[in-house]
């Protein structure tokens, strides 16, 4: 993988734990369908959705704290996205604060000029 540094931008991938509501539910339902606890499905997806609520949660949290020390956050930081993906465009700093808190990945060159229609 190759990490892309775009005028002094980082590209990252959001790691949200989620597709679609249909395709993540079934992940929970077991392949016996005479063995399905239906409490248990809607458990396992209720987690799966307060993952996604943390992981948001604590992206707000970051940039909260870059945008209470320096003020421009809407003015460096871009967010794209398409069905299945969210990419974060910004300066490294808050960047590699949001991959060291597995919030987000690094994008590979490839799949940023995929994607990149700038």
């Amino acid at each position: 993988m190759i990490n892309v540094i775009v005028e002094k931008e980082l590209v990252a991938y959001l790691r949200l734990p989620y597709y679609k509501q249909g395709d993540d539910i079934a992940g929970h339902i077991p392949k016996r369908k005479n063995k399905q606890d239906i409490i248990k499905i809607f458990t396992g997806y209720k987690n799966q959705m307060e993952t996604v609520v943390s992981l948001i949660n604590d992206m707000i949290q970051v940039l909260n704290e870059y945008n209470n020390q320096h003020d421009d956050l809407n003015s460096i930081f871009k967010i794209k996205a398409d069905t299945h993906n969210i990419q974060l465009i910004g300066p490294p700093k808050i960047i590699q604060t949001l991959i060291e808190k597995n919030i987000a990945s690094l994008m590979d060159y490839q799949s940023y000029y995929e994607y990149h229609d700038d």
